[in-house]
């Protein structure tokens, strides 16, 4: 009976999750919706009529859907993993790291052009 219950219970919380993963894709399909729509009406208010700037619904249809579309990309966001701290627990391993003396020149182009400029001068 308790393998039974485990089981329908994990069941329960998959289709719980499942559920709410529905609901903020849904969320994410109508502010696509609203972003589509807002253009669409757009374009046709533009066909219509000449107008210098959208009419204000338009407007509040992009800010809705532009909000809707943010909230539903947090939302559906994976949780954020941990970042190990190695630099600070170890900064001599990370200066042996980036800046091995086998990386550093000292030559660079201003000798020769500084041999150029004279010849030029001549």
């Amino acid at each position: 009976k308790a393998a039974q219950h485990r089981t329908a219970s994990s069941t329960l919380h998959f289709g719980a999750r499942r559920c709410r993963r529905l609901g903020k894709m849904f969320v994410g399909v109508v502010a696509v919706g609203l972003l589509v729509h807002a253009g669409f009406s757009t374009i046709h208010l533009k066909g219509l009529t000449p107008i210098s700037s959208p009419p204000l619904d338009v407007v509040i249809e992009v800010c809705l859907g532009f909000l809707l579309a943010a909230a539903a990309s947090l939302a559906t966001m994976p949780d954020l993993k941990r970042v190990k701290v190695t630099s600070a627990l170890a900064p001599e391993l990370e200066d042996k790291a980036f800046h091995s003396p086998d990386f550093i020149a000292f030559n660079h182009r201003g000798r020769s052009l500084a041999k150029r400029r004279k010849q030029l001068n001549k």
